[in-house]
């Protein structure tokens, strides 16, 4: 059974992903796993050491959490979703660890298609944890990462924007997400971001074979092609959060790359904090993407 897993470490930022989660699978029919890594503390220096004692208790609290925390989405799913044609099933589980790390246990799930986390917040201690977690779990996951920021509104998706650079191997992502798109009758709109205003025929022909593979590929109808020329890759992305009434932003992560880099450093500097968009990274390369 397809399952989105929501990364969570109980914060009010993160039952609010968690509802969105919840939103998501119930209109792509998956499950939703609600995961919890949490640490134990060194007591070195205060008399002793931890113990099988300290880890019964931390993970214990953790269970209890995450049983509040489900219920909370139980009680939301019911007030909000009146007759609905699937529920999803909320399941729960906690490991110690970093949660960066955890992400690779959790893959060896394949019915997982989704991963889910709330992004950093206003308080300095909070944005850095949550900050660096983002970036590692980036970096880590072979699946879709969708963030949420605290304020998005918990509404049905009418319209994702993948941003891409017409490189051929990301016609398999436009694939994926128009799957994904497919259960809330949403448009897709594919926009290149061409960071260079110098025009040449190699440019032209191989936006030409990228619209034609989107076409020959297409299995949504409501899919919409822009180019947007820019003089770098964050102009391009300041268009589109400008110009076009989005619900979510979909991106390729592709590793030392100018995505790459424009992606870390608008994380680290608390970007998402400033707009109500998700950001839905998907990995590069990777064995398999889902087809929702």
């Amino acid at each position: 059974m397809k399952t989105i897993a929501v990364l969570t470490d109980f914060s009010e930022r993160s039952a609010h992903a968690a509802k969105f989660a919840l939103l998501i699978a119930q209109k792509i029919r998956a499950n939703v796993l609600l995961y919890n890594s949490f640490q134990i503390p060194e007591l070195v220096g205060i008399g002793r050491h931890r113990g099988n004692h300290d880890y019964s208790e931390f993970k214990n609290k953790s269970k209890s959490n995450l049983r509040a925390l489900s219920q909370e989405l139980r009680d939301y799913f019911k007030e909000t979703v009146h007759q609905p044609s699937f529920t999803p099933m909320i399941d729960f589980q906690c490991e110690e660890g970093v949660v960066a790390n955890a992400v690779a246990e959790l893959e060896e799930n394949e019915d997982i298609v989704l991963l889910v986390i709330g992004t950093h917040g206003t308080d300095n201690e909070q944005a850095f944890l949550m900050g660096n977690n983002c970036l590692q779990i980036i970096d880590s996951a072979n699946t879709p990462l969708l963030i949420v920021p605290e304020n998005t509104l918990l509404k049905p998706v009418e319209k994702f924007v993948l941003a891409t650079d017409a490189s051929m191997s990301d016609i398999d992502y436009v694939v994926s997400l128009s799957g994904l798109a497919k259960y809330f009758l949403a448009e897709v709109s594919v926009i290149n971001i061409i960071d260079d205003f110098s025009i040449n025929e190699h440019k032209e022909l191989n936006e030409h074979k990228f619209k034609q593979a989107i076409v020959e590929n297409m299995i949504n109808q409501n899919i919409q092609y822009k180019s947007v020329t820019s003089y770098d890759i964050k102009g391009g992305f300041d268009w589109i959060m400008a110009n076009i009434n989005l619900d979510v932003m979909a991106m390729i992560h592709r590793k030392s790359s100018q995505y790459d880099y424009f992606l870390k450093s608008s994380l680290t500097k608390n970007m998402a904090n400033s707009t109500d968009i998700p950001l839905l990274v998907f990995p590069y390369p990777v064995e398999r993407l889902p087809k929702f």
